[in-house]
């Protein structure tokens, strides 16, 4: 009985061994992606509504400070995958092509850096921040989309708000509303034209920054 029991074994071990290695090596990689500040240009358009504004005369200094968020996205949007769109109103979530990380936070810094380095404001800050140290001026943002279709086209549509004196006056409002054409189906395109999209908006907010707040002059260094 022993030794029927072990020639069925050996005949039925290698190849369960070689089953499972082939399961393994056929397993798809999953691919993190991320946002990074300045990513290079793809051909773009984009139109841009006011909504509401108030002009008034800000005059800022090196200590005035800025702050980005907090962002709100639909449910469908708020998760790991990097979501497209099929025909039919159909989500496309794959298991594989991932966020390296929380959305949120992740466009948060990609816009703080950009506004800093595109307005010259040194105090730009990502939220969330603490309450008793508010900043004086802040940018909520609702992201109704930022997806698309893989060889198509990326969007993004966004509302933001400006306000003052440490969030307690609304100073501005807009929508603006960005697509841009995709050439091939791969996802790192997508994600580069996702990316670029953050950028471009980031040039928008910075031009509409320093309508109200003045850049900082840099200090001259003495020859």
């Amino acid at each position: 009985m022993i030794q029927a029991l072990n020639r069925i074994m050996t005949l039925l071990f290698p190849p369960l061994v070689a089953s499972l290695l082939i399961s393994c090596a056929s397993e798809a990689p999953t691919f993190y992606y991320t946002l990074r500040p300045i990513a290079p240009n793809i051909s773009k358009s984009y139109t841009s509504e006011t909504l509401s504004t108030e002009k008034t005369d800000i005059t800022s200094n090196i200590s005035t400070s800025v702050g980005i968020g907090p962002i709100t996205f639909p449910e469908w949007l708020d998760q790991t995958a990097v979501v497209s769109y099929q025909k039919n109103n159909v989500l496309k979530v794959p298991y594989y092509q991932v966020w390296a990380g929380d959305l949120e936070p992740m466009i948060l810094n990609v816009l703080a850096a950009n506004i800093s380095s595109m307005t010259g404001q040194q105090k730009v800050l990502p939220f969330p921040w603490d309450n008793r140290h508010r900043p004086h001026y802040q940018i909520r943002i609702h992201i109704e989309e930022f997806a698309g279709t893989l060889g198509e086209q990326a969007r993004l549509q966004v509302k933001w708000t400006l306000l003052a004196d440490q969030g307690k006056t609304e100073k501005l409002s807009r929508a603006e509303v960005l697509n841009i054409n995709l050439d091939d189906p791969q996802y790192d395109t997508y994600v580069r034209a996702l990316n670029t999209l953050i950028n471009d908006f980031s040039q928008q907010l910075a031009e509409e920054l320093n309508v109200w707040i003045k850049p900082v002059n840099k200090p001259k260094t003495k020859l």
